[in-house]
């Protein structure tokens, strides 16, 4: 009995290996690429029993490598300001540090928008 099998000719198992080495090429170089995204955490707040009003997000402009994204934004994709020095029924100018998004040591805050955030401390009312 003969079988009758196909065989790929050699021009299509040269372009499908020339496809598959040119994608295993781009992975591995996107992977250490630099890029920049803009992206908007979230503004949070702690040590404090006050009542806080301020904007919810801030738009912040990261720079890193590609595959420290992919875990950044799971773990720690927030802004967390120490508010314990602002005194009760007054307005605070606050400016955003690196070390308060708590970023990779090879990332880096580029910029961010407002510059300055305006943050109102307000005393919780007690129920009685």
């Amino acid at each position: 009995m003969k079988l009758n099998i196909a065989i790929p000719s050699k021009q299509f198992l040269t372009t499908l290996s020339a496809i598959i080495m040119g994608y295993l090429l781009w992975t591995i170089i996107a992977q250490h690429q630099s890029i920049t995204l803009y992206h908007d955490l979230p503004l949070c707040f702690y040590n404090t029993t006050e009542k806080i009003a301020a904007p919810e997000y801030v738009r912040c402009q990261l720079r890193g490598k590609r595959n420290d994204f992919c875990t950044f934004y799971h773990d720690l994709g927030a802004i967390h300001i120490d508010a314990h020095a602002y005194t009760p029924n007054e307005s605070h100018l606050v400016s955003i540090k690196p070390e308060d998004i708590f970023l990779r040591n090879d990332m880096q805050l580029v910029n961010y928008t407002p510059l300055t955030i305006k943050i109102d401390v307000q005393q919780k009312e007690e129920n009685t």
